[in-house]
């Protein structure tokens, strides 16, 4: 059994950090330098754990990571570093990845449901996103379509840009 838990403190972002290097720069061959962004400190991530470390406190997670989510608001145009649009209803799903062991098993579905349960609980009208091509059918089958008439190249792969209207 695993459980879904929001990050709450810089050590649990390390760890989904460390998740997300493992899938999408050493197992993917992402660059290093589009994985770790400043994007981080404002948004908001969840990390699949095993359900024996639903209450293990976030400084003691190392390693234990499944799977990861981060739910990315809104920003404002035109800053050096991102600043929150409060006022937008809409925000990006980012950064779902799951370890080669957790896939196949509908685990990504609960990463996917926390942060629909969070953006509709702020009162978000949409989400966006950015799919590998790879991945669209599983975007598809939680709603989103596509919100572009061709992939685009994001971060050296083609993507295609999807939206979930509530």
């Amino acid at each position: 059994m695993v459980v879904v838990r929001r990050i709450e403190t810089a050590a649990g972002l390390a760890e989904a950090h460390r998740l997300r290097i493992q899938v999408f720069v050493d197992e993917q061959r992402f660059a290093m330098s589009d994985e770790i962004d400043a994007l981080d400190a404002i948004s908001t991530h969840w990390l699949l754990l095993p359900d024996t470390a639903a209450t293990t406190p976030e400084s003691d997670l190392s390693t234990l990571a499944l799977g990861n989510i981060r739910l990315v608001p809104a920003t404002l145009p035109g800053t050096a570093s991102p600043v929150v649009d409060a006022s937008s209803t809409t925000a990006t799903l980012g950064r779902l990845c799951l370890t080669p062991a957790a896939r196949g098993h509908g685990y990504a579905k609960l990463l996917i449901q926390a942060l629909h349960d969070e953006a509709r609980s702020r009162g978000l009208k949409s989400l966006t996103l950015f799919a590998q091509t790879d991945k669209v059918g599983l975007y598809r089958r939680f709603g989103y379509v596509d919100d572009a008439p061709a992939p685009v190249m994001y971060d050296g792969a083609p993507h295609m840009i999807m939206r979930l209207t509530f």
